[in-house]
């Protein structure tokens, strides 16, 4: 993202793995934040870029996922969103960009593992393909792979009703 790499490390220092950027040489090669203060990993993942912003998913003292942005500044790393609603653990993941929105998986307690889109710092719940529960869990699609191709966003699920290709 604009010529610098961003990614995840551990360097050692009792921070754990946390965010990294270069530029390709050791002395353009820090610690952008320790967005899991501590010695516990913060495990940035599901890189992507939106408009000129990079986000990312990352463990806090409070959620196992939740959605961060970065300018590739500490002050300009920040935490967007880790909640559904009320459900305070949405363990977001395999988050995309598709017609300026944020799309990913998220978990909400009362429809299980489902599509959501990001509303400004809102996640709302695009479908609940596997609606109901099974021994008192909600059902789920754990949607997978999404991938924006000819002006469609698809998603592969694999849940409770089978596998199957969907797309929005």
């Amino acid at each position: 993202h604009n010529n610098t790499l961003f990614f995840t490390a551990d360097d050692n220092s009792g921070k754990g793995k946390e965010l990294w950027k270069t530029q390709g040489t050791n002395a353009s090669t820090v610690l952008v934040k320790d967005t899991y203060t501590g010695s516990q990993h913060g495990n940035p993942e599901y890189f992507f870029v939106l408009g000129d912003t990079l986000y990312f998913s990352g463990r806090t003292s409070s959620a196992n996922n939740a959605i961060w942005r970065t300018d590739g500044t500490a002050s300009g790393t920040v935490l967007i969103s880790s909640t559904c609603g009320t459900n305070p653990n949405c363990s977001f993941t395999r988050m995309t960009e598709y017609n300026g929105s944020i799309y990913g998986q998220g978990y909400d307690s009362s429809g299980g593992r489902e599509l959501f889109v990001m509303n400004g710092t809102s996640w709302e719940m695009l479908v609940d393909l596997s609606p109901g529960y099974h021994y008192s869990v909600p059902k789920m699609t754990n949607p997978t792979q999404l991938t924006v191709f000819d002006g469609w966003l698809y998603f592969e699920t694999a849940g409770n009703n089978g596998n199957a290709i969907y797309r929005t």
